[in-house]
């Protein structure tokens, strides 16, 4: 592309300046003149009205490209462990326990949260004992604060939901989420709550005959846990 076109195309994209510029310094090649001496008339001595008026005709691009100068930050793409408990969180467990399968069988792959994710899924499903090893299974292999402190809140819920409630369980859970020491504020809302009050199971929206679900993950709760951003 011919220069002159590149300093069209410039201006189009919002360097409104750029022809004044070219021709600036196209003169200055050609009389000989060093930058050092003639940037300061050349920018001092601008027409300002001039330049405005040139600006108005400027036919300016509906899409332009990014500003070199200010690289626009990419979306971070979303997958591994963190989609999966994005899936859980749509309530998805399906899909959330087949990523989590994977990173068990890959020998590199996260199996502190994967363990994590499937002791969820088999909350959502409905088997507590499933839950309850995958919770303790995870706390043996996480580092995690995060994940470290909920595993204690629904290990702590899980006690609170027994027939009958271990209390004294649940409790210690619930202070051992909060030794974690995880930062985010939902964690501390959720071990202080279940401090203050057993955990309670969510009743359907229209009950058939008094029954209950056994949902102490909650499915009604299913945005407590958020993965790491």
């Amino acid at each position: 592309m011919e220069r002159d076109a590149l300093v069209t195309l410039d201006e189009r994209q919002g360097w409104v300046l750029t022809q004044y510029f070219y021709d600036g310094l196209t003169l200055m090649g050609h009389n000989g003149d060093g930058l050092r001496e003639e940037i300061a008339p050349m920018i001092y001595g601008m027409d300002i009205d001039r330049e405005r008026h040139h600006a108005e005709q400027i036919l300016f691009l509906k899409d332009a490209p990014t500003d070199p100068l200010r690289p626009q930050p990419q979306p971070r793409k979303i997958e591994g462990m963190d989609l999966a408990e994005l899936d859980l969180m749509k309530g998805d467990s399906g899909d959330a326990a087949d990523i989590a399968e994977k990173a068990l069988a890959d020998p590199n792959g996260d199996h502190a949260r994967a363990t994590y994710v499937m002791a969820r899924v088999n909350l959502m499903e409905g088997d507590p004992e499933k839950a309850t090893q995958g919770f303790e299974e995870t706390l043996t292999l996480s580092k995690d604060p995060r994940t470290m402190a909920w595993s204690h809140i629904y290990l702590g819920r899980l006690y609170d939901t027994q027939d009958p409630p271990a209390r004294d369980k649940a409790v210690a859970e619930y202070k051992a989420a909060l030794a974690a020491r995880d930062s985010r504020p939902d964690t501390k809302q959720a071990a202080e709550t279940g401090l203050a009050k057993p955990f309670a199971l969510p009743l359907r929206a229209k009950p058939k005959d008094n029954d209950k679900d056994f949902d102490p993950t909650g499915k009604a709760e299913k945005d407590a846990y958020k993965p790491p951003q």
